[in-house]
């Protein structure tokens, strides 16, 4: 029985080290060649071929992105390459063809020249500026790329899980069938990744500079921070439309940021000025004293006095003393606030309230809330994000969050205390009531683990040792001493004040309370990786500010409990990408193209969900078989902010 555990980890080990060989040096082309023969009359091999192929387009490249003055690379015949360039896909296609190859290889060559030829495509469309083709390539190219991070990963989990934690006393008969739906689900696994390891990275780095992404990003980032910017300052106050939202919830600062935020969402697809009434919140102050008004102090906020039941009308602006923290300075004027679904009436009231999203019906829902992506963003946004709806929501928190004079100066002063350099992992540890109400405990070991692999991964790629930082956020001071004592060779960043208050409920919702939790979440969002629970609504909070200091951050995260997503949102689907198999692991019966509604990762290669239009039972499947549905919903464009 030990000869066959230990046989299966050496066969295990190998598979991980041909994964990772296959992601990091593309040898898929390698592959190809050991089952290529050189034609009857002396011609290239295929791989030959196919290298002359990346040669000349990497030397095309270099002619293109420099001036005329630019130095050629030695040996280049311009004239040469430019003119096969204009004619040579029919020939070199033929060329291709005339190469003896093995039949069963005729998919994966067409795959490869498929994906050169999108390179070649978005080479050609960025040439002539036709920014709608480079688009949708870059898209496709981004999506082959998700692809094989998800497929392996999704391996990983499932090996390391059936190596560590299978059962390896069983009968022969059973240890047997374990080893056979094993190889089963790795071989299919592994069958996935050879179809996405291609030259997705390699056309993305070769046929479009970084610059390029970096700028539709920033532009992009810039057009929604003026639409938001246009919402909150109209030129006339008196006459806008606007939407009332209470930060009142009975709940912590994550939730109540969460509730501000959708509030805003609500605002901006309907054109409405979001009005925040903080007057409720539990933090000591208010609103404008730790963030800055969400309009010009010309524009001055109005109130309602009262008089409407709460009973007879829930979703009303109902008896309160001021209204709004556009300024400092309010007026008291009455403005009733009709039921936040009025505002699809044909003449819609000019003040509606957003109710809290919990209390919306799935059939209620309108079509715009989380986790929903205006479309005509999506195409912009799925050619440079992962997770688009997790971009636009971090823009609109980055405007929600602008730190008051006051806090950026407190920012600022523990910035320089804490003396963060980069590279940097952030661990949001959350205990004392989480772990009475919705959390799970995990040890100091559990996080440190990812931040270790993390490390590893980048000392890999940069061939380098570099000092381990890590920044540890959380209310139990006993796990910051764990940390220490435990990883020596790490330096841990903390703020015991900060963990002393989050720790102490007579003092969390203190000002010293909000400055502290503001902090943490702010620091680890500037941090290069974030391993937490996602549970945790400061968590995703961080993960989700994090998407506006990079192009794309969707995947510099690690949860140990849960997947991403927006607390009330509309159902979480994912798409099948490939069929449920036989032996293939998982009792979720489904075909390629149905939607899945997904309630968790079991962090083993294995998700929960329910066929959509299904049976409502939950079953387990296999989580690399699915990707994201990306839900789009047409919000306003603004077409007067440019």
């Amino acid at each position: 029985m030990a000869r066959k555990k230990t046989l299966l980890l050496v066969f295990a080990a190998l598979l991980v080290f041909g994964v990772l060989s296959l992601v990091l040096t593309n040898s898929e082309l390698s592959t190809l060649e050991l089952s290529v023969r050189q034609n009857g009359g002396g011609g290239p091999t295929h791989s030959q071929v196919v290298a002359d192929w990346r040669r000349e387009d990497r030397d095309l490249l270099s002619v293109r992105r420099h001036n005329p003055a630019a130095a050629v690379p030695p040996g280049l015949n311009v004239g040469r390459v430019l003119a096969k360039y204009d004619d040579k896909d029919e020939r070199r296609e033929q060329e291709l063809h005339s190469v003896n190859r093995p039949p069963r290889r005729d998919r994966e060559d067409e795959r490869i020249l498929h994906e050169r030829n999108l390179a070649v495509e978005l080479n050609r469309t960025s040439h002539h500026g036709d920014m709608q083709k480079r688009l949708e390539t870059l898209g496709r190219l981004k999506n082959r790329e998700l692809r094989l991070d998800t497929a392996t990963r999704e391996l990983w989990l499932y090996l390391r899980d059936k190596l560590r934690d299978g059962d390896w006393s069983k009968t022969p008969a059973e240890t047997e069938d374990l080893r056979s739906k094993l190889l089963h689900s790795v071989k299919e696994q592994l069958d996935l990744l050879s179809l996405h390891a291609s030259d997705t990275q390699d056309a993305i780095d070769s046929f479009i500079s970084e610059g390029w992404r970096d700028t539709l990003a920033r532009e992009t980032a810039t057009l929604v921070q003026k639409r938001l910017h246009h919402l909150q300052n109209p030129e006339n106050c008196d006459n806008a439309k606007k939407l009332l939202c209470r930060i009142s919830k009975p709940c912590g600062f994550g939730c109540q940021i969460h509730h501000a935020a959708y509030c805003f969402i609500f605002a901006y697809a309907t054109e409405r000025m979001l009005v925040l009434d903080s007057s409720g919140w539990r933090y000591s102050g208010k609103w404008e004293a730790v963030f800055q008004p969400l309009g010009t102090s010309n524009c001055k906020a109005t109130c309602h006095t009262g008089g409407i039941s709460p009973l007879s009308a829930p979703f009303l602006f109902h008896s309160l003393t001021c209204a709004h923290t556009l300024t400092h300075t309010h007026t008291l004027e009455p403005l009733g606030a009709q039921p936040w679904s009025s505002y699809k009436e044909p003449h819609p009231p000019q003040v509606i309230q957003a109710p809290a999203i919990e209390s919306l019906g799935s059939m209620s829902k309108p079509s715009f809330l989380p986790m929903a992506v205006p479309a005509d963003l999506v195409e912009r946004l799925t050619s440079f994000h992962g997770y688009p709806f997790l971009w636009v929501v971090g823009q609109f928190l980055q405007y929600l969050m602008r730190p008051s004079q006051q806090l950026g100066e407190y920012l600022e002063e523990r910035r320089k205390f804490l003396n963060i350099s980069h590279p940097i992992v952030g661990v949001h540890i959350r205990r004392t009531d989480k772990l009475q109400q919705e959390a799970s405990y995990h040890s100091v070991e559990e996080y440190m683990t990812q931040v270790e692999e993390w490390y590893d991964r980048r000392e890999t790629m940069y061939g380098k040792k570099e000092e381990k930082r890590v920044y540890l956020a959380t209310d139990d001071q006993t796990a910051l001493n764990q940390a220490i004592e435990a990883y020596p060779n790490y330096k841990f960043v903390s703020d015991n004040d900060v963990s002393k208050t989050a720790g102490e409920l007579s003092s969390r919702y203190s000002q010293r309370g909000l400055y502290g939790v503001v902090l943490d979440v702010v620091m680890l969002s500037e941090c290069d990786y974030i391993v937490c629970t996602l549970s945790s609504q400061v968590c995703r909070l961080a993960y989700e500010l994090m998407q506006a200091h990079h192009v794309d951050a969707s995947r510099l995260v690690y949860s140990l409990d849960d997947v991403y997503y927006f607390g009330g949102q509309q159902e979480h689907v994912l798409r099948a990408i490939h069929r449920k198999t036989e032996n293939g692991g998982g009792n979720l019966d489904f075909a390629k193209g149905d939607l899945i509604k997904i309630a968790g990762n079991h962090l083993n290669g294995f998700s929960l969900g329910n066929r959509q239009g299904g049976h409502v039972r939950r079953e387990l499947f296999p989580s690399y078989k699915a990707e994201e549905e990306i839900r789009v919903a047409n919000f306003p464009t603004y077409p007067e902010v440019s």
